[in-house]
């Protein structure tokens, strides 16, 4: 607000060069074999796209960014945080290491797994959807392409997220794993951070 001309000038500008950082971050996630690193490449892919939002300063990419800081920072924690629990039970985020199978003997934490990945590329009913339902109407309205890149970013970012979902919770476990399930308050903390991204 303090200077309008710099930032009808510059914000654009910034808004490209957040456009490609999510669709970069979005692509380097795809590739990774670690839980820890991939989530990071999709929270940062996620991040990006706020500032794409507001460079291009409409009223739904506004209010698409600022949704999108509130529900980003919701589905990161409840990811982040079933990520450190399942590497306080395992010992390890490798999804090689970890093998598959986690689903039988931890059926609260994949479930919680997946409905935050669910949640993390706006699936309908979560604030994600909201949240970038706004900022894909305020693209695509000024920039077609660029609204095209946005769908690009969430495929790609639900391709990894789901993809490391069924790599570490399903398919033929190569051993045996004896590894508990949350614990209540465990669940409780889980639960709180669902019910407030949905």
């Amino acid at each position: 607000p303090l200077v309008p001309e710099t930032a009808g000038q510059f914000l654009p500008i910034f808004a490209d060069i957040a456009l490609f950082s999510a669709l970069s971050g979005a692509v380097l996630a795809t590739g990774q074999r670690n839980l820890r690193r991939m989530l990071g490449f999709v929270v940062m892919s996620q991040m990006s796209l706020i500032l794409v939002g507001v460079g291009e300063a409409n009223r739904a990419s506004l209010h698409g960014a600022f949704l999108q800081m509130i529900a980003l920072g919701l589905t990161s924690t409840g990811l982040f945080l079933t990520l450190l629990q399942l590497e306080a039970r395992t010992g390890t985020t490798d999804m090689q290491a970890l093998g598959g199978g986690l689903a039988q003997s931890m059926p609260r934490l994949a479930g919680g797994f997946f409905v935050l990945c669910l949640a993390a590329v706006g699936f309908p009913g979560t604030l994600m959807f909201i949240s970038e339902d706004l900022l894909l109407h305020g693209l695509l309205d000024a920039h077609p392409v660029e609204g095209s890149i946005l769908l690009v970013v969430t495929v790609l970012n639900g391709i990894s997220l789901l993809s490391a979902h069924f790599r570490t919770f399903f398919g033929r476990p190569r051993h045996v794993s004896t590894a508990p399930d949350l614990q209540p308050r465990e669940s409780l903390a889980l639960a709180t951070v669902l019910l407030a991204v949905l």
